[in-house]
């Protein structure tokens, strides 16, 4: 906690795996969903929901204060982040019953061989992928410069047509992941020598 202000500063991500659990759609729904088990362990093990629960309930406190609201730059930013801390909170909690509830669902259907229900647990899994997903890379994102503004420059230099095709390439692929919400640009293409631009606005907008 952050003295004077009610509100703690950015969580470091030491040490967190990253995993694409997006290629793994096809393999057996048991393994899929125990890597994701394992990965929702990683980003726990990160986002400590043991130290958010307690943050949680002191801001509680300061929330119950009626002198709170006395200075209200601190009430809105306590109100922040609590809505924050009890989101993620939910969150991590309903994606790990999630996952149990999924494993029992495909059990269910290999044990009545019943393709309805099947499928109906592969789409829930699918979904779970994208989720864990998602979060794993929010978490990744989670350091305390991350929210900045950013810039980042690709430039082909006298690589030739294959350095230039390369660079140009490289301006569609962080999209997904570095700058969601970002506009991404070319800033000048020139014969062979290609330098892109790529600007967001906060590389955790859009998770």
């Amino acid at each position: 906690m952050t003295p004077g202000n009610g509100v703690s500063g950015g969580m470091r991500t030491p040490g967190l795996r990253s995993v694409r659990l997006a290629g793994m759609a096809g393999t057996d729904p048991a393994d899929e969903i125990a890597a994701l088990t394992s990965t929702l362990d990683s980003i726990e093990a990160v986002l400590d929901p043991g130290e958010m629960q307690r943050e949680a309930a002191d801001l509680r406190e300061q929330s119950a204060d009626p002198d709170l609201w006395a200075d209200q730059d601190r009430a809105q930013k306590v109100g922040r982040r609590l809505s924050y801390l009890e989101a993620e909170l939910t969150r991590l909690t309903g994606l790990r019953q999630r996952l149990g509830d999924t494993q029992v669902l495909f059990d269910l259907a290999e044990s009545e061989n019943d393709e309805p229900t099947k499928q109906e647990a592969a789409g829930e899994l699918a979904a779970l992928r994208t989720e864990v997903d998602q979060l794993e890379v929010r978490t990744l994102l989670n350091g305390e410069y991350d929210a900045r503004e950013a810039l980042i420059s690709i430039n082909a230099q006298a690589g030739g047509a294959d350095a230039a095709d390369f660079a140009e390439n490289l301006l569609l692929l962080p999209g997904k992941i570095l700058i969601r919400g970002g506009d991404p640009r070319i800033a000048k293409n020139v014969g062979h020598r290609l330098s892109l631009s790529l600007e967001g606005d906060g590389l955790t907008t859009g998770h």
